[in-house]
């Protein structure tokens, strides 16, 4: 419900690049180690979203029934390529733990 309000305040209420970026996984790399004992962890974040997640309504548009039905049509119509196909974000950042 929070996107929701999101998007109807066009982010007044909330943050629209994380909205935008939904559900999400991230990943810890631990990626060097320094002299001084600290380490550099490589933190990653990565979604995938196509048309079906960006029109769900309330409720109903979390359901199976929604996805192999009016979801999938959606999919097919808009297709692999172009205007609102689907998306891949990654974002990667380093952080520097320790000493």
């Amino acid at each position: 419900m929070q996107d929701y309000g999101t998007l109807t305040t066009v982010g007044l209420t909330g943050n629209l690049a994380y909205t935008f970026l939904g559900s999400h996984q991230v990943r810890m790399t631990p990626i060097g180690k320094n002299a001084d004992g600290s380490v550099v962890w490589r933190y990653t974040a990565y979604n995938e979203s196509d048309i079906e997640s960006a029109t769900h309504p309330p409720v109903i548009g979390y359901t199976d029934w929604w996805s192999n039905t009016v979801g999938s049509l959606m999919q097919k119509v808009v297709g692999d390529s172009g205007p609102l196909s689907p998306k891949t974000r990654v974002i990667e950042f380093n952080v520097t733990l320790g000493r």
